[in-house]
């Protein structure tokens, strides 16, 4: 029995290959953020079948880089030389000017206009052109420029473009973001109205699709198959090393990735550390969070006095094989729902991360019936809500006295298998598509 979560692919020969048909158009496929490893996967679908793949990447504001891939191995020798050569970075931005930075952002729609937008416009608008084949425009994950840039080439007569688009985000929908929605809605529904192929995240973004433009999605969840299963958990040779103030002895809480502002209730977290130890945190001795990555919203809310320095501790950004590391070393690992209605379909690659770790799962502000709900449910065998300071202070005393026996811990491997099927269903879908005449 094969243990890979990829089905089986019968690779061409590569004699007489066609020309690429599939192009990728991503902002993210050079770096490490998640969106480039769900990009890859796309990708190796369609390579790992004989067809080779076009990335459109936009690397700066000016810049879109082109590259062509004809096999797997070929392109995660690249990706792995990309990663490389960029230092770790973050999909969020943070600090004081974040505000005004999402005013322009999705207000004034700032990222339509770079000047790199235009540069890849042209690049398609020519490429195409040449073309006469049908031809997938995989938008994976995108920020709003790749998408929209998409429907326009289909709507000024390249009708031989077919748009697959790869929701894992609710653009005008977005819950947490509800003030910057007016005009996204209708530059939305007129990406929607283009739309070939539209893939999302699980059940709750699917419904939300379906209501608000009558289009239906199929769902491919973030299964984290760049990470390597770790059921036994790992070890890292110093903690002190990764930062001074961690105690070997302490039960570690860690969460990797970002905090963006208004996403998640931090003001509930800390009421609840407060609750369970008192204002001062001085008895919290047993226990200390870590948090990797861009974690300013937070460390801006934190009160002052003795011993919130010990309890929460701040990491920076790290790489992706080291976030790997430190959350297989982990005693908890925490995942935050967002603060929204049913966690607005809330199914991060995060929480994938984290089944393929092992380790016991703290989960927070997670709606009962949620998607991620479901999930651990699913890999950990039963789900666990703690939706307020009140009941997560009872369970960091518990976890102090108990230690993480009786979290949810994930405990089958074989929903990655059955999950990814849903990938190859929609590339044999695509691939029908690239079959037929013009």
């Amino acid at each position: 029995m094969k243990t890979s979560c990829l089905p089986d692919f019968a690779p061409s020969s590569g004699v007489g290959s066609p020309p690429p048909r599939v192009w990728l158009l991503s902002a993210e496929f050079t770096t490490q953020l998640t969106g480039g490893f769900r990009q890859q996967r796309w990708c190796e679908y369609f390579l790992d079948r004989g067809h080779s793949v076009r990335s459109y990447s936009m690397t700066s504001i000016f810049r879109v880089d082109v590259s062509e891939f004809t096999s797997t191995d070929e392109l995660r020798r690249r990706r792995d030389e990309w990663i490389k050569s960029a230092p770790p970075g973050s999909g969020h931005r943070q600090g004081p000017h974040v505000r005004v930075a999402r005013f322009f952002k999705h207000v004034l729609l700032a990222d339509l206009f770079y000047p790199c937008v235009w540069n890849l416009f042209w690049k398609l608008w020519r490429d195409s052109g040449r073309e006469r084949g049908r031809i997938v425009l995989l938008c994976s994950s995108p920020p709003f420029a790749p998408a929209v840039l998409s429907a326009l080439l289909k709507m000024l007569g390249r009708s031989h473009l077919v748009l697959a688009l790869d929701m894992r985000d609710h653009w005008s929908l977005h819950g947490v973001r509800a003030r910057f929605r007016w005009h996204k809605r209708a530059i939305e529904r007129f990406v929607m109205r283009r739309t070939d192929h539209l893939t999302t995240i699980g059940p709750t973004m699917a419904r939300d699709f379906r209501a608000a433009f009558g289009i239906e999605a199929a769902i491919a969840y973030n299964v984290a198959t760049h990470v390597s299963r770790a059921p036994g958990g790992g070890s890292i040779p110093d903690w002190a090393r990764l930062h001074p103030r961690l105690r070997s002895e302490t039960l570690k809480i860690v969460y990797t990735g970002s905090l963006p502002e208004g996403y998640y209730d931090l003001p509930a977290l800390i009421s609840a550390c407060s609750g369970a130890w008192g204002p001062q945190i001085r008895e919290a001795n047993c226990l200390q969070f870590i948090f990797v990555g861009r974690a300013w919203e937070l460390q801006r809310q934190l009160p002052g006095g003795e011993g919130w320095e010990d309890l929460m501790v701040f990491v920076p950004q790290v790489s992706q094989g080291e976030a790997a590391a430190i959350q297989a070393a982990a005693d908890v690992l925490l995942f935050l729902g967002l603060n929204s209605p049913n966690n607005m379909g809330q199914v991060s690659m995060k929480i994938f991360e984290y089944f393929r770790s092992g380790r016991a799962v703290l989960p927070l502000f997670v709606h009962s019936g949620s998607d991620v709900d479901r999930l651990i449910a699913d890999y950990c065998g039963r789900p666990l809500n703690l939706m307020n300071a009140a009941e997560i202070a009872n369970a960091l005393r518990r976890l102090e006295s108990e230690g993480a026996d009786w979290l949810p811990r994930p405990s089958s491997g074989r929903v990655d298998a059955e999950l990814m099927r849903d990938y190859e269903r929609v590339v044999q879908i695509l691939l029908g598509e690239l079959a037929r005449s013009c």
